[in-house]
């Protein structure tokens, strides 16, 4: 995709208002883009720069999003129900989301002829694996509900957009566990733990996971727009390592210049404890979190990226060490830790 005309300089992104959507407008507007925005909550615009343009609405409701796309060169579908929201479990809430709403929007830009689709995904679409050699052509085994609607929205997607002679360039990045300053839930959790100058490790903390952080990631997505030669295909995208959670737990300490007491709890403990308090919490009414926590946490899911770096150029400027600093820095400032 070039970014000459003015057809290509104009960008459409769902999901504007999310951890990674409010970055990634922010940078695409520092580089001179046209960006048109979907945003569900209007009281939520304020978190986004005055020059864009937003349109409200939600995307599974919305039969056609008519001119919001005339002129548009490319489309970055980051709007999607995570775990944790107010979904829970309920498949039809994430299914609605993820995949229906994928599915209106691939035939709106057909519609409008809209030149490239960037659909941001997720790992979790191959499933936990001690295996460090999954790459794009691994199998896919989603066991989370959001992993699932996430691949079943790459599989719609490509379903549309290969039905007609005039076919979209579709990207799609299976992006790995993205930190930094805007992402919240169990990442600002570990790093006020650590804070406190004690933390429950969860197991051997030897459980190897991908991580991103989230200034590569919008640097991903960009490229992804721009790139001729990453159209129709699917990347990995990774900051090009392995990370334990002993690794990333080292990494935050140091951000916070604090050699905190760690204490490691048998994962068979925890779990017992976990299911016990989730029952409680379903009870109560409210979403279960800690089991899911604990999955997190001693998985291993990890992935290779060297595709992503290797065909389509992409060098992440952010190792882990770097990367945590920034981001503690920024939650000190902002009182969050």
């Amino acid at each position: 995709m070039g970014i000459d005309s003015k057809r290509e300089k104009a960008i459409f992104v769902t999901g504007a208002t999310g951890s990674l959507g409010i970055p990634l407008v922010r940078e695409l507007i520092r580089k001179g883009y046209d960006v048109r925005a979907l945003v569900r909550n209007k009281k939520k615009r304020r978190l986004l720069p005055d020059k864009i343009t937003c349109i409200f609405g939600e995307l599974p409701s919305m039969g056609s999003l008519g001119s919001a796309l005339n002129d548009v060169g490319c489309i970055v579908h980051l709007a999607a129900v995570v775990p944790g929201n107010e979904a829970n479990d309920d498949y039809q809430a994430y299914y609605r989301v993820n995949v229906e709403g994928t599915i209106n929007l691939a035939k709106a830009a057909l519609e409008a002829k809209v030149k490239r689709f960037i659909y941001v995904s997720t790992i979790g679409v191959y499933g936990e694996s001690d295996l460090k050699d999954i790459d794009e052509n691994s199998p896919l085994r989603p066991e989370s509900i959001y992993a699932l609607t996430k691949l079943q929205g790459e599989k719609e997607l490509l379903s549309v957009v290969r039905k007609v002679d005039y076919g979209i360039e579709y990207v799609i990045l299976r992006m790995s566990t993205i930190y930094g300053p805007n992402m919240k839930r169990n990442f600002p959790k570990m790093a006020r733990w650590l804070s406190k100058g004690f933390f429950p490790m969860i197991g051997s903390g030897r459980a190897n996971k991908t991580l991103i952080y989230e200034k590569d990631a919008v640097k991903a997505i960009i490229l992804a727009c721009e790139s001729q030669k990453a159209a129709s295909s699917i990347f990995n995208v990774t900051d090009g390592n392995v990370h334990t959670v002993g690794d990333i737990v080292d990494a935050i300490c140091k951000a916070l210049r604090k050699k905190p007491f760690i204490i490691k709890i048998p994962e068979q403990v925890a779990a017992h404890f976990a299911s016990t308090v989730d029952g409680g919490l379903k009870i109560l009414g409210r979403p279960p979190m800690f089991m899911e926590y604990i999955k997190k946490i001693t998985g291993n899911i990890s992935v290779k990226g060297e595709r992503f770096i290797n065909e389509i150029g992409f060098q992440p400027d952010f190792d882990l060490i770097r990367g945590w600093e920034e981001t503690i820095v920024y939650w000190m400032e902002q009182g969050i830790i």
